[in-house]
């Protein structure tokens, strides 16, 4: 049995994603737009839009309102965040950003 820690990513406390699992979208692209199909494209759910907001809100991730209802992810960003928490398996377990953490929850 393969451990979670060797083959999920946590991009935020509790959720996880398989980095194996993603980026089905141009590598050339420096935005995907957050609909099903760029959701599934980056490993995550439609129930994931408020960990995406809230990831925005703690500034580890930058998501661009083009109309109220059409939101674009800046996957430069996005593949920042992914290689934090790559590097660095105690990310959520620092104090300094569980704080971040319980503000964006509050907020979003």
């Amino acid at each position: 049995m393969i451990a979670k820690s060797q083959v999920l990513l946590s991009v935020a406390p509790g959720v996880y994603i398989n980095p194996l699992e993603r980026e089905d979208f141009d590598p050339e692209s420096e935005y995907v737009l957050l609909d099903e199909k760029g959701l599934r494209s980056l490993g995550v759910g439609p129930e994931q839009c408020k960990t995406l907001a809230r990831l925005d809100h703690c500034g580890l991730i930058k998501i661009h309102s083009i109309t109220p209802r059409r939101r674009l992810l800046d996957l430069a960003t996005w593949r920042a965040h992914l290689e934090a928490v790559r590097e660095d398996p105690e990310f959520w377990e620092k104090p300094h950003m569980r704080r971040r953490w319980r503000i964006a929850c509050l907020a979003v």
